[in-house]
């Protein structure tokens, strides 16, 4: 990507909820208003509005009332503030990844089941370096750089930060601060893709984050000594993130099935009774894009039960 949204798809999601809930946000708000300002959360979860956000509420149990062809309403029992609340409606978009909807869907048949059984996830490890300045890089003539290693390889590219209301965030200036984002799936190649991907979110899981700082700051050094760097100087801190399922991982016959069974996305785009699926997964790649598409349509089949 030549350019990227500050916060990444957080903007595209903000105004997906701006157009939801304008009152979030300032009646005049410019692009970085909604890109960075705060949001009125007394807004949120207010009673009587159309649409209500409810946050720290983590569901743990969906199902129709009664058999499904002839239930009226769906189920929603969720956790929030240490209590459980259940709540009803006529119908449920499920947007979640396959391996929590086939844990939380309780009424699920067989064939979703199947179907989201055959969704494996490789982890992600994000590792943010807070830098005092690049002149070691502007030194080397570099902007993207990658390291090589059996289970800690990384890549990561510097940007000129985009134009927004006219102004330039952020020069692109390698004497000023910048934030450096590794990316590290864990990739074991050879271990069948069940196994690979469960070895994957141990191994990381399994990491220490002293081990982890360590191998960044040896890793910097090894390719950016030469320009001068020095991690105790340099490095104003590190952050790590951890995510045990960020990515589906897709083997042969994900997108167009196998043995004469349709691809398994296709199975779940399917409602179950009230209840439809919707994520970005379901394209096999993870993308806003991809989001917006499988909501829409989950959306549709929602309204044209309704209607």
């Amino acid at each position: 990507h030549l350019a990227q949204w500050p916060g990444g798809n957080t903007g595209t999601l903000r105004h997906i909820v701006r157009k939801l809930k304008p009152e979030l946000f300032p009646e005049k708000a410019s692009l970085m208003d909604v890109l960075t300002g705060p949001v009125n959360m007394a807004e949120l979860d207010r009673p009587g509005q159309p649409v209500r956000i409810r946050l720290e509420s983590l569901v743990v149990n969906v199902r129709h009332a009664g058999k499904r062809d002839a239930a009226e309403h769906v189920e929603v029992t969720y956790l929030n503030n240490g209590s459980m609340h259940k709540t009803r409606s006529e119908h449920v978009v499920m947007a979640g990844q396959q391996h929590l909807n086939k844990r939380v869907v309780a009424d699920l048949p067989a064939g979703h089941r199947d179907a989201m059984d055959q969704f494996m996830h490789a982890p992600i490890m994000v590792i943010n370096v807070a830098l005092r300045n690049w002149r070691f890089m502007d030194k080397l003539g570099v902007a993207s750089v990658r390291w090589f290693d059996d289970d800690l390889g990384w890549f990561f590219t510097l940007r000129r930060q985009m134009m927004i209301d006219g102004q330039e965030p952020m020069p692109l200036d390698p004497d000023k601060p910048v934030v450096v984002t590794l990316y590290n799936s864990f990739c074991l190649p050879g271990l069948p893709i069940e196994q690979q991907t469960v070895a994957a979110r141990m191994r990381m899981f399994g990491m220490p984050y002293a081990e982890v700082e360590r191998r960044v700051r040896e890793q910097f050094t090894a390719m950016f000594g030469p320009g001068g760097f020095d991690a105790e100087r340099d490095i104003a801190g590190i952050v790590l993130n951890r995510q045990g399922h960020a990515y589906v991982a897709t083997p042969p016959g994900f997108f167009f099935g196998k043995d004469g069974q349709p691809a398994p996305s296709d199975v779940i785009r399917q409602p179950h009774g009230r209840i439809a699926f919707a994520h970005s997964e379901l394209m096999g790649m993870q993308m806003w894009e991809g989001a917006v598409h499988e909501g829409e349509r989950a959306g549709e089949q929602i309204g044209s039960m309704a209607g």
